[in-house]
């Protein structure tokens, strides 16, 4: 009936209650708070949202295979008064008792993880457009006043900070980092 029927100390500790007796009898949606879980008299796994929640699409998954499902999950609750998304990570796992299937979940959130692998993705796709809109401009500047000392320095200085940047996300990705040398000595001091 996908019931919470025990938890341990961590989804307790989780889901801000200090009585476990709140959640027991509860769908996981329930008691994570997510915002759609009771916009269906059947309650959390019954509405059309949940035909696209990790959780949801985990524990469907182990109890038709019977064998262990792992989803990431989405999830939008409201806590304290305040709507928030979390990242969860959900993996399921069958056992029998007495002939009588259980699951056991596990959910680990990665809010953070994605929240971050977001924002660095963001940061450099602005930036490379940023460098790309100066190389743009050093190339006009060069075409209208010619090959100057400046327009030299703007041109490689620029190369420079797109070198730089594609170390930075090499190295952000745990790629191997491979450089070609280009900039030539332009004398600042």
């Amino acid at each position: 009936n996908r019931h919470i029927v025990a938890m341990n100390d961590s989804f307790i500790k989780g889901l801000g209650i200090s009585d476990p007796a709140e959640a027991l009898g509860m769908r996981p949606g329930e008691a994570l708070h997510c915002v759609h879980a009771h916009k269906n008299v059947q309650g959390c796994g019954t509405t059309d949202y949940c035909a696209s929640c990790g959780a949801a699409l985990a524990i469907a998954a182990c109890i038709s295979d019977g064998q262990p499902a792992e989803r990431t999950c989405a999830l939008k609750r409201t806590r304290g008064g305040k709507e928030e998304e979390l990242a969860l990570v959900v993996r399921v796992h069958p056992f029998m008792i007495n002939n009588e299937l259980f699951l056991l979940g596990f959910m680990y959130d990665i809010t953070q993880q994605q929240q971050r692998a977001m924002l660095e993705r963001t940061f450099f796709h602005d930036i490379n457009n940023i460098v790309s809109g100066i190389l743009g401009a050093s190339g006009l500047l060069t075409l209208k006043q010619g090959e100057t000392e400046t327009t030299t320095m703007i041109n490689q200085l620029t190369l420079r900070l797109k070198t730089e940047i594609d170390i930075q996300r090499s190295l952000f990705n745990g790629n191997e980092i491979k450089i070609t040398p280009f900039i030539r000595n332009i004398g600042i001091s």
